[in-house]
């Protein structure tokens, strides 16, 4: 009998698939870049010495944010997607346990990753002959980012095994991942700094995390008072997670008969989430009188409520904190937790809004219907206003409040400094609110295009964020120190990423806009002939061409 038969079969497939050996050489040459320029911009600081050090921990740090969210998004689609196809079952009919099957998407899922970070760990040696790294450090760091690794595809195959939907799988890892690398260890170094009372629990919520164990401790800024226990923890936790999985999957691809009891919970679960009949009518009645294509992305009443709940859960935790450390030292208080607070708040909510700005239009082109829609009297402008308004709907008061947040932080210096430091958090806390503003609106219009135009439908989302929110990034932190931007101190480089960040905002939104208008109805057409090859695809077939018009 043939160990893991579904980890065979899947690393066969990947074996002939380009890109899991050009992951290796992406993975390696990132890393590379990664060394020689934080080399080049140490040196232009005047760093001497000890660059070797912060060289090393900023690489692992970076590495491990890719293992966590990386890993657990890698995976969070492995059992859904079977359940989507009807594939399941059949995996099942070869008398294969859940168990295998979970370790089979484990070792097939988690090898393009685990090569792609082996392909990086002759590269973290590099600071380590620059010196500055002990060797201890440097073989405990190997073991943190592989524990990290397992810890996140662990917990992605868990999420996978209990949903159905890929926007459902990948939101729910992604918020899994952060818990276990951001919430669970501030609320134990939290309950641990209030002394004995909540010492215990601190310390076990500390064992839980993998951002706490041997070399992954000093790269995400927490510890455990035995970082060995929390290596163990963490790994009995990742397998807890493999055998949760196990059952679900082995349980939800049967289907079970529509009895009444099962009958009259779907009905509730349906009026939940829709709404009763009556009032589904009366508010499906009054939307489309309002817009149309409005009624198609706002059917889900509760999706609003999502948004809010987060927004509300990372302002109780910044109130946490201010109870549990803010009393005690203010300042503190202010830069290890309201700050990194706003911030991820800003970061969330404009990677959710770019996966909403998509989500409609991409569920009506993956189940074929969106070529209807030229058929139909509808304006492209009542669709693009549908979008505004449904955006609106979901994150408008979310939106609100991380803007007043984040003007209300900027004014504390103000009042605590009164000075030019007082002054420049002022000024840094209105462009972010600016800049959440500006993103928005061009992530709504870019969305809308890139659910059309992206050759595949999951890339959609994934390409409006990029272009938005992470080239801009990419582009300052290149750009810097060649311009000589730092060395004119914290206001020229603010100056500088609102250069970039408005630029950028305007340009794809002015090119998305012209893209919408002109050719909406012509791509929603051509989509049911199937979707142009990309450049490689063409590439590749005119070499194969000539080859065979030479032979």
């Amino acid at each position: 009998m043939n160990f893991l038969p579904v980890a065979q079969r899947e690393l066969r497939v990947a074996a002939r698939q380009t890109r899991t050996y050009g992951v290796r050489w992406l993975a390696a040459a990132v890393a590379l870049v990664i060394v020689g320029y934080t080399r080049l911009y140490l040196e232009g600081w005047g760093v001497g010495g000890g660059s070797g050090r912060g060289l090393f921990f900023t690489l692992v740090g970076l590495a491990g944010w890719v293992c966590a969210l990386g890993g657990a998004r890698l995976t969070a689609d492995a059992i859904s997607r079977e359940k989507r196809e009807g594939t399941l079952g059949l995996l099942f009919l070869s008398h294969l346990s859940g168990l295998e099957v979970v370790l089979g998407k484990l070792v097939a899922q988690a090898a393009l990753a685990f090569y792609a970070l082996v392909a990086t760990l002759p590269v973290l040696a590099i600071p380590f002959l620059a010196g500055g790294v002990e060797a201890g450090e440097l073989w405990r760091a190997l073991v943190g980012l592989t524990n990290a690794l397992f810890f996140s595809v662990s917990l992605g195959l868990l999420v996978s095994s209990m949903t159905r939907e890929p926007r459902t799988a990948l939101g729910l890892a992604t918020l899994g991942a952060l818990g276990f690398w951001l919430a669970l260890p501030a609320v134990a170094s939290l309950l641990t700094a209030r002394g004995t009372g909540g010492g215990i629990p601190g310390v076990v919520l500390a064992c839980l995390t993998p951002a706490t164990v041997p070399g992954s401790s000093a790269a995400f800024g927490f510890a455990a008072p035995n970082p060995w226990v929390a290596l163990a923890g963490s790994q009995g936790l990742a397998w807890g997670f493999l055998l949760v999985a196990a059952r679900f999957t082995r349980r939800s691809w049967r289907e079970r008969p529509a009895g009444a009891g099962r009958g009259r919970w779907r009905s509730g679960w349906r009026d939940l989430v829709l709404g009763r009949p009556e009032v589904r009518a009366a508010r499906r009645a009054e939307v489309l009188e309002r817009n149309a294509f409005l009624w198609l992305l706002v059917r889900r009443r509760w999706k609003p409520l999502w948004p809010a709940l987060f927004v509300g859960g990372v302002v109780t935790g910044m109130e946490l904190g201010w109870w549990y450390f803010g009393r005690i030292n203010a300042e503190g208080f202010y830069w290890s937790c309201f700050v990194p607070g706003c911030l991820l708040l800003h970061v969330v909510i404009k990677f959710w809004v770019a996966g909403e700005a998509v989500a409609g239009l991409v569920a009506h082109r993956r189940e074929g219907t969106l070529e209807l829609l030229v058929t139909t009297p509808l304006a492209v402008a009542d669709v693009v206003r549908a979008q505004f308004l449904a955006v609106r709907r979901q994150f408008g008061l979310p939106l609100l409040v991380v803007g007043l947040l984040t003007l209300g932080g900027g004014m504390v210096p103000v009042w605590r400094e009164g000075a030019r430091d007082g002054g420049l958090m002022l000024v840094t806390a209105v462009a972010a609110v600016l800049a959440l503003g500006a993103d928005t609106f061009t992530l709504v219009w870019l969305g809308t295009w890139r659910a059309l135009a992206a050759r595949r439908v999951r890339h959609a989302a994934g390409g409006t964020a990029f272009r938005v929110l992470v080239l801009p990034w990419v582009l300052f932190i290149l750009l810097t120190p060649f311009l000589g931007v730092g060395g004119g101190g914290p206001g020229n480089a603010l100056l500088f990423w609102g250069f970039l960040g408005f630029t950028s905002d305007f340009l794809w939104w002015q090119w998305a806009e012209q893209q919408v208008r002109e050719r909406f109805r012509s791509e929603a057409a051509r989509l049911h002939e199937g979707l142009k090859p990309g450049w490689l695809e063409r590439w590749t077939d005119g070499q194969g061409a000539r080859r065979e018009a030479g032979g």
